[in-house]
């Protein structure tokens, strides 16, 4: 009997008129990008498009076994890498939870994503705690890949317990968050000043990111009276603003809980350059101490002296979460000019939100727009545009993510009227909380802040650029792709399409329109459960419910292997793993 021959490695042959392999790119243009499913990395790029392997490769190619897939005229894209997300898992589960949540994601062409430390029991503040969410993460199944922040917390931001944030950077987290006001949930408690600084220093030179959410009242100390705000959840006391710019003081009078403008004068701009005031003083201060230390460490000889112990760039990365006040951009923008980039780092974050949505147009009671800090006024929202594609663009927002907070509907007391107030149709869910009463319903002081949007990044933005605001498509990969990989520091396996790389990758169709929240017969998809167009979270509460938009992800693969269809909708199990290297 004669030997069979050797089994040949399979490799697949993404290809198209259209493909976009990084930022640096201006327009999308022919090519095809050859992967292994195998190793799930990126081995070949070429810069054409075809539908048989061409003649002067066959030899190239003569050891494999190559499917091609032709996907034109489409784009093929790098997947995403949303680093803002709260998968709530473990501990409160029924409001998201891994397997959920990465569905959505990789539904809309995101490929990574970077859990957020809270809204988790416990939190993601020690060692302990990330095996313990890691090992939620496994059990449950995730679909994309999935990286993890850690928490900056009073428990252990000083003293030996700070000790605790750089054993946390070598069990693999990309690097910590922490509050400048109460967070609205009572595992994860806010720091002050002195924790701020004394994390600072201790970071220094890890090449971990330190990012805060910046929200922060002044007294006489420069500190919040915030004792109960929501800021996630719980109840707040209304803050109020004089209009000459003064410091934000408590007010309870005067206030119509419904009302969204009431809700937004409750948490003015103010607050936001407050928070980044102080931040940057803190972070003046960290790197005049690093530098009195090098000197001495050198004998005075400044040049002689390491910038920072272990890593290749900035000794601090500031990072601040999303932004919501275009007020706040001139300072971080001087702030980073002001100080050596061997020094410090400083970059911002914006979320779909605070770009689609104004609140001059928000209704009374519809509380799916309450997050924090507020959805503010159209010109706001320009503003914000204007630092990512205008002319006078000072490039202080270098990235756009979704702050997917999730909720069980109830805890958003949402009138019965209004998309996504009753409890969601997935026949895997089990929760049935009482309704709001009456007088609750619609009431901003009291209703969780979070909004879902998970999955829908590509589509929304594509259809602010076919709408005609001054941005391409590789902007898109620059602010969801790229930067964002840079910031969780996997750039090195994510972000673009490049041999060697995940082959990670979204094709995307940039002309289809469709409304989301539309229903779908079960009859068309594969998908295991009932589901609303666009909407895969737990709980299908968004106020981008109804909104029609252009563009809309056909496929997505993880590292070589297709997960998503829209034709088909899920395929095969999740293969996500998680980041902690």
């Amino acid at each position: 009997m004669a030997a069979s021959a050797p089994r040949r490695d399979r490799l697949i042959a993404l290809t198209s008129t259209r493909v976009l392999l990084s930022h640096t790119q201006s327009y999308p243009g022919p090519g095809a990008v050859f992967f292994s499913p195998t190793s799930g990395r990126v081995v070949d790029i070429q810069s054409e498009h075809f539908t048989s392997i061409p003649f002067h490769l066959v030899d190239a190619f003569a050891e494999y076994d190559v499917s091609i897939v032709n996907v034109s005229p489409h784009v093929i894209l790098p997947g995403l890498v949303d680093t803002h997300v709260h998968l709530n898992s473990p501990g409160r589960t029924e409001w998201e939870g891994f397997e959920t949540g990465t569905r959505s994601a990789i539904a809309g062409g995101i490929t990574t994503v970077v859990d957020m430390p809270l809204n988790s029991i416990p939190p993601t503040t020690s060692v302990a705690n990330l095996k313990t969410k890691v090992d939620a993460a496994k059990a449950e199944g995730i679909w994309c890949d999935v990286g993890f922040w850690g928490g900056i917390v009073p428990e252990n931001a000083r003293g030996e317990t700070k000790r605790e944030l750089k054993a946390m950077v070598k069990s693999g987290v990309r690097g910590f968050k922490g509050f400048l006001c109460p967070s609205g949930v009572d595992e994860f408690g806010t720091i002050r000043e002195v924790a701020i600084e004394s994390a600072m220093q201790e970071l220094w030179g890890t090449g971990a990111v330190v990012m805060f959410h910046a929200e922060l009242a002044h007294d006489e100390d420069g500190w919040s009276h915030l004792e109960s705000y929501d800021g996630d959840g719980d109840d707040f006391q209304v803050l109020g603003n004089d209009d000459q710019g003064g410091n934000a003081h408590l007010a309870t009078s005067n206030c119509y809980p419904k009302s969204y403008m009431s809700f937004l004068a409750s948490r003015p701009s103010l607050l936001e350059t407050n928070a980044i005031d102080r931040l940057i003083r803190i972070a003046e201060r960290v790197i005049s101490s690093q530098k009195a230390e090098k000197l001495a460490h050198s004998g005075g000889t400044e040049e002689r002296a390491p910038t920072s112990p272990t890593s290749d760039g900035p000794g601090l990365k500031l990072h601040i979460v999303h932004l919501s006040s275009a007020q706040s951009i001139s300072k971080l923008a001087h702030a980073a000019e002001r100080w050596s980039a061997t020094d410090l780092q400083i970059t911002a974050e914006t979320c779909h939100h605070y770009l689609m949505f104004s609140s001059d147009s928000i209704p009374d009671g519809d509380t799916r727009f309450k997050c924090c800090p507020p959805v503010r006024s159209s010109k706001n929202r320009e503003a914000l545009w204007e630092d990512l594609t205008g002319v006078q663009k000072k490039g202080v927002i270098s990235t756009i993510v979704s702050d997917h907070s999730p909720c069980p509907p109830a805890f958003k007391l949402l009138p019965t009227d209004v998309a996504g107030a009753t409890m969601d149709e997935r026949q895997d869910v089990n929760i049935n909380p009482e309704s709001p009463e009456a007088g609750e319903q619609g009431d901003f002081t009291k209703a969780w802040g979070g909004i879902s949007s998970l999955g829908l990044s590509l589509p929304l933005l594509n259809t602010e650029r076919r709408k005609g605001r001054p941005f391409e498509l590789n902007d898109v990969v620059r602010w969801c792709c790229y930067n964002t990989a840079k910031q969780a520091g996997v750039q090195n396996r994510k972000g673009t399409l490049a041999v060697g790389k995940d082959a990670d990758i979204a094709v995307f169709d940039d002309t289809l329109e469709w409304i989301v929240g539309s229903h779908r017969p079960s009859s068309e998809t594969r998908m295991h459960v009932r589901e609303r167009e666009g909407m895969h979270w737990r709980h299908q509460c968004s106020p981008n419910d109804g909104m029609a938009l252009e563009g809309r992800v056909l496929q997505t693969w993880l590292r070589g292997t297709k997960v998503w269809d829209l034709k088909e909708g899920f395929v095969g199990q999740p293969m996500g793993r998680t980041l902690l290297e």
